[in-house]
């Protein structure tokens, strides 16, 4: 037990000299920044990852439907070519659901058949079955 606790007194001060913050990282006596919020500071989510834009701030001019999440996936376009996509997803189906894709401002539909393999969920970073999207979402 007491090497757990050495251990993250090491890690403490090895984030706080790293950081460029004191014992108390800048916050009044006795309400230590914790970790995610000096990682926040940074533009970083709690993985230490660039923190992506969240749903709420990827607003497209003629977007005014509410975004539930944002995905990134392959899909089989048109063609039957694989194509990647971002899209911010603001409605969804058992057969389809319906976003704005990164590349264009118009609300698009995609069907769930056509999409290869997982779906990454852009604020969490979980890859994703596409039931398993449509369970937690639907």
């Amino acid at each position: 037990m007491n090497r757990m606790l050495s251990l993250a007194g090491v890690a403490k001060s090895w984030w706080q000299d790293k950081l460029g913050r004191g014992n108390t990282g800048g916050a009044p006596a006795g309400q230590e920044k914790t970790l995610k919020d000096l990682m926040a500071e940074q533009g970083r989510d709690e993985n230490g990852r660039k923190a992506a834009l969240q749903p709420a701030e990827q607003k497209r001019p003629d977007q005014t439907s509410q975004v539930i999440f944002v995905a990134e996936f392959s899909y089989d376009n048109s063609n039957g070519l694989p194509s990647h996509r971002r899209v911010s997803v603001v409605g969804l189906n058992g057969l389809s659901f319906h976003g704005y894709c990164q590349q264009g401002s118009e609300l698009q539909s995609f069907c769930w058949s056509k999409v290869r393999g997982l779906m990454k969920m852009v604020d969490s970073g979980e890859m994703m079955a596409t039931d398993e999207v449509l369970a937690r979402h639907g």
